[in-house]
C-alpha cells in the first residue's frame, strides 16, 4: 500500500453514511495538513452542509475513519481553510494515520533466513 493510500479518510456524521473522502494529503503549515475533499453526498442538503464552516467547526464535529484500517480518529479538527465547492480543500490538525503494521517476529525471522541463502 502506498503512502498516499495510507492517508485516506472517510468523513461522516455519527450513524450516517460517509459524506466525503479526504485524500491527497499535503503539508500546509507547522501542524496542519491540507486534504482534498471528495464529495460523496447524494443530496443537495448534505452537499450544502459539507461545504459549510458549521459542519467542520461546530459540535458535533464529524467523525474521521481511516480507510485502510477502519480506525476512528478522535480529536481531529479543521481550521484555517474550510472547503467550498469551488475550492474543495480542508486543513486538518491531529488527523494522524495509525502506524503501518510491521511484520511479526516470525515473519521477520523467516525473511532473514531466506535472505541468507
Amino acid at each position: 500500500m502506498s503512502d498516499a493510500d495510507w492517508r485516506i479518510w472517510l468523513v461522516s456524521e455519527r450513524g450516517r453514511p460517509p459524506l466525503a473522502r479526504l485524500e491527497d494529503a499535503r503539508w500546509d503549515d507547522m501542524f496542519w495538513v491540507a486534504y482534498f475533499v471528495v464529495d460523496l453526498t447524494t443530496s443537495e442538503r448534505d452537499r450544502a452542509r459539507l461545504f459549510s464552516a458549521d459542519f467542520w467547526q461546530k459540535d458535533p464535529l464529524p467523525t474521521f475513519t481511516h480507510v485502510p484500517t477502519n480506525v476512528v480518529c478522535d480529536g481531529a479538527f479543521a481550521g484555517g481553510i474550510v472547503p467550498t465547492s469551488a475550492k474543495p480543500y480542508v486543513t486538518m490538525r491531529a488527523l494522524h494515520p495509525p502506524a503501518k503494521p510491521m511484520p511479526g517476529l516470525f515473519a521477520r525471522a523467516a525473511h532473514w533466513l531466506r535472505s541468507r541463502r
